[in-house]
């Protein structure tokens, strides 16, 4: 079950309870797709993320201005799969997946060389 909202990012209890009803049906995933082109609607993808993981495996992503870093981000916290192009993206903010990669190479590199300094 999936839930798309190409406009803005609803609160993460609107999204929560989605997640409730698709869980109560029987999904085995549900996959939430929502605008983030401000640090405001980020955060909140991510704060249902969080609170919601618990309730059955999410597919979690964001498109527009930060598509890429909610995905990466998402993808990190164990969201349960993400999409990137292999071509031309289908809408706003999906990355490539070389673009994809290499951002994840960039904070796999980036944790690395935290965690060294750390030791």
């Amino acid at each position: 079950i999936s839930r798309h909202d190409l406009w803005t990012t609803p609160s993460p209890n609107d999204l929560r309870s989605d997640a409730h009803s698709a869980a109560a049906a029987g999904a085995a995933i549900f996959k939430v797709v929502t605008r983030t082109d401000t640090r405001e609607q980020l955060a909140r993808l991510i704060t249902f993320f969080e609170a919601s993981r618990d309730l059955l495996p999410i597919a979690a992503m964001g498109i527009g201005k930060l598509g890429l870093e909610s995905r990466s981000r998402l993808n990190r916290l164990g969201s349960a799969l993400t999409y990137a192009s292999i071509g031309r993206a289908n809408v706003a903010g999906q990355p490539s997946l070389s673009q994809f990669r290499r951002a994840n190479a960039r904070i796999l590199h980036k944790t690395m060389t935290a965690d060294a300094r750390s030791r």
